[in-house]
């Protein structure tokens, strides 16, 4: 098992080109949305580009030097690089279809566009034993009712692909490290942190609830990785 966070989140991403037959993304690379700077750390870690550009949630990759953006000018030219990765970019459902012709827009024609999300169903309906965030899922559906209306399903994804002229997409299942804990304390701590989506909405009802749960007895053994399912869109931007 890889120690670090940094290596677990490295294998993830990269599992997930090779497996979507993007060997090598090489060139320059736009990683955006939720987490993109640890993402680029992610991928600079196994040999991607380094990041060169950093505005808002926008990371732009490149072994080249990249020139800072103008104020008014775009952050990301049109047609402009070789990869783009996006996480949960979109707002919400209304927004999706409009940020992902945006996305396609960057990329110079035959590029890869990425576009990765939580895979709310897989999770709120799991067995515990697989993800342990499952157990409250259960216990409080109204949670489980907020984190799926919280992300948009692969379906959604393929179709605003489609509309924004993204050939051959592909949906890739894969998963994302949340948390590495080394013993049952560390866990427990971790869990009353907020690790699991949906628990910062438990409230004053916090330690009850989690005593009730029981949330440990679902890990085997320690040290532990705590995985979220996610699900990515992979396509070719149109020329």
């Amino acid at each position: 098992m890889p120690e670090t966070l940094l290596d677990l989140e490295s294998a993830a991403w990269t599992g997930l080109l090779a497996q979507s037959g993007v060997a090598d993304p090489g060139g320059t690379i736009v990683v955006c949305g939720e987490g993109a700077d640890a993402v680029a750390h992610a991928l600079l870690h196994t040999g991607g580009p380094p990041p060169t550009v950093t505005v808002g949630d926008i990371v732009i990759c490149s072994r080249s030097a990249m020139p800072e953006p103008v104020p008014g000018d775009p952050i990301v030219a049109p047609a402009s690089v070789d990869t783009v990765i996006a996480i949960r970019r979109w707002p919400d459902r209304a927004q999706l279809a409009p940020v992902v012709a945006e996305l396609r827009s960057w990329c110079k024609p035959n590029g890869t566009v990425v576009l990765a999300e939580l895979d709310a169903l897989r999770l709120v309906t799991a067995q515990p034993s697989r993800y342990p965030a499952a157990a409250l899922y259960r216990t409080r559906p109204d949670i489980a009712r907020v984190v799926r209306a919280g992300a948009v399903s692969s379906a959604e994804l393929g179709l605003a692909a489609i509309r924004a002229r993204i050939r051959r997409p592909a949906v890739v299942e894969f998963e994302r490290p949340v948390a590495t804990f080394d013993d049952p304390s560390a866990f427990r701590s971790g869990i009353e942190f907020g690790v699991l989506r949906g628990v910062d909405r438990l409230g004053d009802g916090l330690a009850d609830t989690l005593q009730a749960l029981r949330l440990e007895r679902y890990v085997p053994r320690y040290p532990v990785v705590i995985v979220e399912p996610w699900v990515a869109l992979v396509g070719t931007a149109s020329s």
